[in-house]
């Protein structure tokens, strides 16, 4: 089987580096590297990180910016992703744990199915009690429609929300990841953004086990209640995304989705700035399926998170 190369951006998280760096180490895969990127961290997070790559010379590779500077998330991935020497990428956030066997069935389904581009995994939320019961309502929601066992389409889901939900569960192609911009706003929609562009260019495959402990804390993107100034941040952030998307394909089937995509959101933004209930309520009723789950996901987030 291919090697994989492990990107894992570091900032501030001192606390749980150890515990991700040797869930790393821990792997039964081993044809491995870690390409570390410290983003200017202004805890102990850097020492713990050169401490591991003296201990591990052969297995962690670190790294900082030009001039020690703080460059933000999609900056810290592009350099490690330079620094990357195999074909395959899996990404590991500095706060969450791998099972041992991640990287092992990862691997497995990519080298198994060529045509398959990204195999993601289920995880299981831990840390924060209720952003932990949140996230498990996320995922269980989204099981009954997630195809298991075969490739499949993702751009769609990929539309309306991000089923992947972090970087730490997913790996992919090296080769499908060149020439990938980076979004100018909400930078902790990163993998949304990453994700979305994968699904135009290769297959999705879904392992129904839960090889990753997703750590929730304060600190966590999207942790928190989903106020209006974050409503209209995530709708600008999907139009941005569409924009992307639709100069990056020639499919006529995807321009569609996108073009659909692109007005249902356009139409959401005039209601959100016009306050007008009968209005609202209306273009809810057009899509009461997908309008309930949102209307769901912002009540259950907004009362969890007072």
């Amino acid at each position: 089987m291919p090697g994989a190369s492990v990107l894992l951006p570091s900032y501030n998280y001192a606390s749980t580096l150890p515990e991700a760096l040797d869930s790393f180490l821990g792997q039964s895969y081993q044809d491995t590297e870690l390409i570390a990127v410290d983003d200017a961290s202004q805890d102990h997070s850097l020492e713990i990180l050169e401490r591991y790559a003296r201990q591990f010379p052969n297995k962690i590779r670190i790294f900082r910016h030009e001039g020690f500077r703080h460059r933000g998330l999609a900056a810290t991935y592009a350099e490690a992703l330079n620094r990357a020497q195999s074909p395959l990428i899996a990404f590991l956030e500095a706060d969450d744990v791998w099972a041992r066997d991640n990287l092992a069935k990862k691997v497995d389904i990519l080298t198994r199915h060529p045509h398959v581009g990204v195999v993601y995994s289920d995880y299981r939320p831990f840390g924060n009690p209720r952003g932990t019961f949140f996230w498990n309502l996320y995922r269980w929601s989204l099981k009954p429609q997630t195809p298991r066992e075969r490739p499949f389409a993702m751009i769609r889901s990929l539309l309306r929300r991000n089923p992947v939900a972090s970087f730490s569960h997913f790996a992919t192609r090296r080769s499908l990841l060149t020439n990938l911009t980076a979004p100018k706003t909400k930078e902790i929609y990163y993998d949304w953004w990453v994700l979305a562009h994968l699904s135009l260019k290769t297959s999705f495959y879904y392992i129904n086990e839960q090889l990753v402990r997703w750590r929730i804390h304060g600190r966590s993107a999207n942790f928190g209640p989903l106020n209006l100034r974050e409503l209209r941040q995530l709708q600008e952030f999907l139009l941005e995304l569409y924009d992307s998307l639709r100069d990056a394909t020639r499919d006529e089937h995807a321009q569609a989705m996108l073009a659909d995509a692109t007005m249902r959101i356009l139409r959401y933004r005039r209601l959100l700035r016009d306050r007008k209930p009968l209005r609202t309520a209306a273009a809810l009723a057009r899509e009461p399926l997908s309008s309930s789950r949102f209307l769901a996901h912002v009540f259950l987030r907004n009362q969890l998170f007072r």
